[in-house]
């Protein structure tokens, strides 16, 4: 975030890095910002979710299915990993304290 030279170097305009790392600086620090989910099987997560929006917004699915079978993904990760276990990991990654 200190060196701009490497933001020019890669085609950004001092101002416009500047106002880049600004707006991310900001939303980082945020006291409601919420970053990228820090459990066991994140990526799991995330990849369920990917596949099926891309398959609904592809139309190979419609919108309730994707989020039908979103669901079902993301409850048998979650049961694989612990329900309580994934609740305290991620009450962990926000500095809170388990239940």
């Amino acid at each position: 975030f200190d060196n701009l030279e490497l933001w020019t170097n890669a085609g950004f305009s001092e101002a416009a890095a500047t106002d880049y790392l600004d707006a991310v600086l900001s939303t980082i620090n945020h006291p409601n910002a919420v970053l990228d989910i820090r459990i066991p099987g994140a990526f799991e997560y995330l990849f369920a979710l990917d596949t099926n929006i891309s398959q609904a917004l592809a139309g190979q699915i419609d919108a309730q299915t994707a989020m039908d079978q979103v669901a079902a993904a993301w409850e048998e990760i979650t049961d694989r990993y612990g329900r309580e276990e994934q609740l305290n990991q991620y009450r962990a990654s926000l500095g809170l304290d388990p239940l």
